[in-house]
């Protein structure tokens, strides 16, 4: 718990560091970090004089992309738009992630490298929301494979299909590499989420083929 409330002070003391400072828009993120965006000096806001800088939004048309809105008071900054209204997009993710879904309990994966690329892709979310969003859509799998296949039995055994024995075994490790990759997550750039994905991806396609 220290170590989370220390890496979020850290965050925003980076975030102060970074506001003000040059920047372009190629590199937004790596100048300005996920939270501020890459404009001209609010000074300078209705003028085509002076540098870009790293600074809090000001209005939506700053932020990447029309799901991104400017939200905040004293501090504004971009961020995913609410679910409600729905829009087309929002469609088509959904129909998207419920394919994935399908697809990943007949296969019997987490589902979670299927879920996140379509959560980049068709619903916007970056690197850092698509994580954890991912988790909350294969924990509700998890909850219906689990209640499906909790009373059959196993075919050439008379033991239950699921080894719960197997599961305690391994669910200390699975807890603890949950809590250090949430970590990663908020230290980590969203390049280097999108670069690691991409490797695992391509071992688990190489290893399965």
């Amino acid at each position: 718990m220290m170590l989370l409330v220390g890496l979020s002070l850290l965050n925003a003391i980076s975030q102060t560091i970074a506001e003000n400072t040059s920047c372009t828009v190629e590199s937004r993120e790596i100048d300005c970090g996920p939270l501020l965006v890459c404009a001209l000096p609010i000074e300078h806001i209705n003028s085509s004089s002076g540098g870009l800088v790293c600074r809090p939004c000001a209005n939506d048309g700053e932020c990447p992309g029309s799901e991104y809105v400017c939200q905040g008071r004293s501090s504004s900054f971009c961020a995913h738009k609410r679910l409600l209204p729905i829009d087309v997009n929002d469609l088509w993710g959904f129909a998207a992630v419920f394919l994935a879904s399908i697809l990943s309990a007949g296969a019997g994966i987490g589902g979670g490298g299927l879920i996140v690329p379509l959560l980049i892709l068709v619903l916007a979310f970056s690197q850092h929301d698509a994580a954890p969003l991912s988790n909350v859509a294969i924990f509700g799998g998890s909850i219906a494979n689990v209640a499906y296949n909790a009373r059959r039995q196993h075919p050439n055994r008379k033991k239950p299909l699921i080894a719960y024995e197997v599961a305690l075994l391994m669910e200390p490790m699975t807890i603890l590499g949950a809590l250090v990759g949430c970590i990663l997550n908020k230290m980590f750039p969203g390049w280097l989420i999108t670069v690691l994905l991409v490797l695992l991806l391509g071992l688990t396609t190489q290893k399965n083929a």
